[in-house]
């Protein structure tokens, strides 16, 4: 939680539509590069998931989001 503050802190600012993960040139992340960027595969292969996506997690997320309490209006839009 602390390091999730420092990052959003340096990177974020007070701008509430920022990207927390940006591509290197600021835009957001592409599938196409992700895997380079994020060394994905070797995160998957570490942690012994086979068959684990980015896309999961996006699934995930909005998952807790609505067990926190999130709104449908606010689900639709994080996906």
């Amino acid at each position: 939680m602390v390091v999730r503050r420092e990052h959003l802190a340096v990177y974020a600012k007070d701008d509430p539509g920022i990207l927390v993960f940006p591509a290197p040139k600021g835009g957001p992340l592409r599938r196409s590069g992700y895997n380079e960027l994020a060394a994905w595969p070797c995160a998957v292969q570490a942690i012994g998931v086979d068959g684990l996506h980015v896309h999961h997690l996006r699934h995930t997320g909005n998952m807790i989001a609505a067990e926190s309490g999130a709104g449908l209006k606010g689900l639709m839009a994080r996906m």
